[in-house]
């Protein structure tokens, strides 16, 4: 009869749980930067959900009168409101990132493909709507009071712009 007298592992068994192991990391590795893609893209979508209120807020309060533009085309919000305060970050947008124009439903004519800093800005119009792809401004069936936001969201194969009204 045989014995086994030796205690440890094979070579076949450490081979496989190594490669169990590598399988594990490359499906970790794989899936990090999509998440981290996914969780940029909601933060900017949360951060235009916040501006389109506070254009809102500020039309509310000022019997439906829009916001101005301040020097450099800057959109500027402080708590909540419009003013001509320090503009604070507004989640991934700095200050001047913010292009806010009273009246303008001139489409952006993004580069292809879309730069960088192109894709680091935020392009408010008040008087616009989106246009049937939801990627751009447009005049039509556009109202003084309707207000649009392009922004650039980021896709696994580089970048595309979406449009938001209220």
């Amino acid at each position: 009869m045989y014995k086994k007298d030796q205690k440890g592992f094979t070579i076949i068994e450490v081979l496989i749980v190594l490669a169990i192991a590598a399988l594990i990391l490359l499906i970790v590795f794989l899936a990090v930067p999509a998440l981290q893609r996914n969780n940029r893209n909601t933060q900017r979508k949360n951060d235009v959900s916040n501006v389109l209120g506070a254009i809102s807020e500020f039309n509310a309060n000022k019997n439906g009168r829009m916001p101005q533009v301040y020097a450099g085309g800057e959109f500027r919000l402080t708590g909540g409101t419009l003013n001509s305060g320090v503009t604070p970050k507004i989640g991934f947008y700095e200050a001047g990132e913010i292009d806010f124009q009273s009246n303008n439903n001139t489409p952006v004519a993004f580069s292809s493909p879309i730069s960088s800093t192109e894709a680091s800005r935020m392009y408010v119009r008040t008087g616009a709507k989106c246009d049937a792809a939801g990627s751009n401004f447009t005049g039509v069936g556009a109202s003084s009071r309707t207000i649009a936001v392009v922004y650039v969201i980021e896709t696994s194969g580089g970048s595309t712009s979406v449009c938001q009204e209220s």
